[in-house]
């Protein structure tokens, strides 16, 4: 026999609650789900269409005039006078200028044309007469080539002495963030030294006070435009010892006359160029002369010079041909900034053409025969090499 016991009814109703309670509560808690995924779902795709992004505004300014800088100047006082007849030697205007120590005007920065020059290494090949190149002072760097022909150049620091040490025109605190000041009483000291070095003739022991280059360059011709003035201490390998300010490098050699006749040098430098003859001053192309009591300077004006700046002519000279003559060139920078020099030749009785302003356009003066660079910046233009503009140095 088996007894089963029956529900109460109470309890019953009691379960059935529950059960309801429980359901309802669960539908709602799906329900609510399902709106907040909704609303989630909502913002993530519905917001970007009410995102407004701020516009964009550009702005354009008017060009600026292209200015061309102003050079280094010279105050002279001169007067152009016309060019004469092309057979004739070249007419020239003369300028009283002053002393090395009264230039006012400072440096400006302008472009530099590029000094990627011909192909290959060092610039290229074209200074050996076997290409092209552009300016500068023949294959290798701009101050000349490692060996063969030419001028050997030697380059001195002013600001130490032979064994390193600190000159009196070491550098100055103002100058140590490349501050110039031309007519500082550093670079008058400078210039005081040139003229002793000058009047020694640039002779080795007029330079035995001052520290020298372990590498010699040799030049081939100086064709060099407006640069840097650290480009002539790194053509040396000093970028890192030596700062492109108060240095000057002397070239000397043998040349011989490759014709008979009547010839001078034109040319000038950015600060420095003296040019000497059998230890004699046969021009002085400096931006101001050397020497106070050196008088007037014959100079002409050719095109594509900065405004203010000359090609100065220096004396003749009486030559046959196979002559030998020592020559000696010294070119330096003073405050620092830039440099730019070039020499040229004339011999008289020769015809030329004329540029823009009536100057005569001449050969570039060459101890190597060589393909004639391009021109650079600020430097004037080039006539074709000549049998007679190639001076050959004696072996």
């Amino acid at each position: 026999m088996s007894f089963h016991a029956q529900p109460n009814i109470d309890v019953l109703a009691r379960l059935q609650a529950e059960k309801r309670k429980s359901t309802i509560a669960s539908l709602l808690i799906a329900i609510l789900a399902i709106v907040l995924v909704g609303l989630a779902l909502a913002f993530i795709f519905i917001q970007p269409f009410f995102t407004s992004s701020d516009p964009i505004v550009t702005y354009q300014g008017q060009p600026m005039a292209e200015e061309k800088p102003d050079p280094k100047e010279v105050p002279t006082s001169q007067q152009r006078r016309p060019s004469a007849p092309s057979s004739a030697a070249t007419r020239v205007i003369t300028a009283n200028a002053p002393s090395l120590t009264a230039i006012p005007v400072p440096e400006v920065d302008i472009p530099v044309e590029s000094l990627e020059f011909g192909a290959g290494d060092d610039f290229g090949a074209g200074w050996n007469g076997s290409g092209s190149g552009a300016a500068g002072g023949g294959s290798g760097t701009m101050f000349g080539k490692l060996s063969g022909p030419g001028l050997k150049g030697s380059f001195y620091d002013l600001k130490q002495d032979r064994s390193g040490k600190p000159t009196e025109m070491r550098i100055q605190d103002f100058e140590k963030d490349g501050t110039l000041i031309i007519n500082d009483p550093v670079n008058r000291t400078y210039d005081d030294h040139l003229r002793t070095i000058v009047r020694r003739n640039l002779t080795d022991q007029a330079f035995s006070d001052y520290f020298k280059a372990p590498k010699q360059l040799v030049l081939t011709q100086l064709y060099i435009p407006r640069v840097g003035a650290e480009e002539a201490p790194e053509a040396f390998e000093l970028g890192e010892e030596v700062q492109g300010r108060r240095w000057v490098i002397s070239y000397e050699g043998t040349i011989v006359a490759p014709e008979r006749g009547r010839f001078r040098f034109v040319g000038f430098s950015d600060d420095i160029l003296i040019v000497m003859e059998n230890n004699r001053v046969v021009m002085d192309g400096s931006l101001a002369p050397t020497f106070e009591d050196a008088g007037d300077r014959e100079f002409i004006d050719q095109e594509h010079t900065l405004g203010g700046w000359h090609s100065y002519v220096g004396k003749w000279m009486n030559v046959r041909k196979g002559e030998e003559l020592d020559l000696k060139i010294m070119t330096g920078e003073r405050p620092g900034g830039h440099y730019s020099g070039y020499l040229l030749i004339e011999k008289q009785g020769e015809d030329y053409q004329k540029d823009a302003g009536g100057a005569p356009i001449l050969p570039l003066f060459k101890t190597e025969s060589s393909a004639d660079p391009e021109r650079g910046n600020t430097l004037p233009a080039l006539a074709p090499e000549t049998p007679w503009s190639v001076w050959r140095t004696k072996s």
